[in-house]
């Protein structure tokens, strides 16, 4: 009976340990579990926060676009170039990230051509890293880039070889996304660019046509009317036909309630020189000049 009763001693006693091994290795599979995932959820705040840095430098915020006075645009640009320089000297940041931000420094620096070489650089070396978003944002980017440098170029050719590069990297936009409104306002004013360099109405024509259906498609997406108003006006410089007239003070004024330019803007554009002695003119310096 002592042997039976040792041997079952025994016996429970090799049972509690295999349920303790169990016990523990159940813990620490658990344990490793969490580690896991914190290790998971860690790595992945870390990564939104990189890709929030990527974002901040490559939205597609163009210079000219916020009704702010000088002193606010100065002090955004200076913002971002300094989030640009933090990024390119952060000893973590890799060659990507410290492309994006050698990028943005020189595009917020005005350094438009430096710019463009680094963003030519990460769209071909950086395939596998960039996303889609970030990609639409640096066509956009380099559009309005090509777009600005045509303004000081002084040679016909190269201000249209500028323009055109402008509208191809928009195009390369909308293949990305079809619905972005912003992208259709700026090609008519590449358009409307490329019409102040044709000297024959026929071909100046042409291209204020281009110019509208691009910005009446930026309006039937809900985007501003500012351009399509100055596109009106100069094809009614160029034609006389009031219907353009009309169609200029219509969208003018829906500009203005949108306040998407203020009055004093509007005076100084020249696009409605021909327009100010119209009384409707004068009725929305009278609604929206600097007394109102």
């Amino acid at each position: 009976m002592g042997f039976y009763y040792g041997r079952k001693s025994l016996e429970s006693m090799d049972e509690a340990q295999e349920k303790a091994k169990d016990d523990v290795e159940k813990l620490i599979d658990k344990s490793e579990k969490k580690i896991d995932n914190y290790a998971k959820e860690a790595m992945s705040i870390v990564e939104n926060m990189r890709r929030q840095k990527i974002y901040d430098l490559t939205k597609n915020e163009s210079l000219n676009t916020k009704n702010e006075s000088l002193e606010e645009k100065e002090k955004r640009k200076e913002e971002i170039k300094e989030k640009a320089s933090e990024l390119k000297n952060d000893p973590k940041a890799n060659p990507y990230e410290k492309s994006i931000a050698e990028a943005a420094e020189n595009y917020f620096s005005c350094k438009y051509e430096n710019a463009l070489k680094y963003y030519e650089d990460i769209i071909k070396y950086y395939k596998d890293e960039i996303t889609v978003t970030t990609l639409l944002q640096i066509y956009f980017r380099m559009a309005y880039m090509y777009s600005e440098m045509s303004d000081t170029e002084e040679k016909i050719e190269k201000k249209k070889n500028l323009l055109l590069k402008a509208r191809d990297k928009y195009n390369e936009v909308l293949k990305l996304d079809k619905k972005n409104a912003k992208t259709y306002s700026n090609l008519g004013n590449v358009f409307a660019k490329r019409a102040d360099l044709e000297t024959e109405p026929g071909k100046k024509e042409i291209s204020l046509n281009e110019a509208e259906k691009y910005c009446l498609e930026c309006k039937s997406l809900g985007g501003g009317v500012y351009n399509l108003a100055c596109i009106y006006a100069r094809k009614y410089n160029l034609n006389g036909n009031t219907i353009y007239k009309d169609n200029t003070f219509k969208y003018l004024k829906e500009a203005l309630e949108k306040k998407e330019k203020t009055f004093d803007f509007v005076e100084n554009d020249k696009d409605f020189d021909s327009l100010k002695n119209d009384s409707r003119y004068k009725e929305l310096k009278n609604d929206y000049g600097e007394d109102n």
